[in-house]
């Protein structure tokens, strides 16, 4: 019979040494520690998803609305209508500028239920992009795209694309 040193253990007739056995186990457990980590964040990232989904198409409508409000205020200022929106689909909208002889517009669209709000002026010059966020409470939220914490509201967003499109008359 052979000895089996006190550093291996005997596991169904086979020996292992009791060192490969603790990498196994610390193996093991990291992996099981990574899978848990992604399955938390998958659920989280489908959670988000489902929040997109239920309030992304009231933020889409919401800055649709302060688009118009913007636009008569501003015309309203103007003492003529100067600046028209109009749906084109239930996901986009486009905005023109008319003064005198001069005219150009901005094309605005909620891509899908999951955002993103993108929008670009007629020669392309002027552009950007706002995504939909999760905060802390659940709500849903326009952020800019580059990953800035910083929120963007309907109103922020409706002076800035109209802003943008605007300056097209210098």
């Amino acid at each position: 019979m052979i000895p089996i040193p006190p550093s291996q253990v005997l596991f169904a007739e086979t020996l292992i040494p009791k060192k490969m056995n603790e990498w196994a186990r610390s193996q093991a457990e990291q992996l099981k520690k990574r899978m848990a980590e992604k399955a938390s964040k998958d659920a989280l990232f489908q959670e988000r998803q489902k929040l997109r989904r239920e309030q992304g198409r009231g933020q889409w409508g919401a800055v649709q609305e302060k688009i118009s409000e913007q636009c008569d205020a501003f015309n309203n200022e103007m003492g003529r209508k100067v600046l028209k929106a109009f749906p084109t689909s239930s996901d986009q909208l486009k905005v023109t500028a008319h003064i005198d002889n001069e005219a150009t517009y901005v094309e605005i669209e909620f891509k899908g239920e999951t955002g993103p709000l993108d929008w670009r002026s007629e020669h392309g010059s002027e552009h950007g992009r706002y995504e939909l966020r999760v905060n802390g409470d659940g709500k849903v939220e326009f952020g800019e795209f580059d990953t800035s914490p910083v929120r963007s509201s309907a109103e922020f967003i409706a002076q800035s694309i109209i802003a943008a499109l605007l300056s097209h008359f210098k």
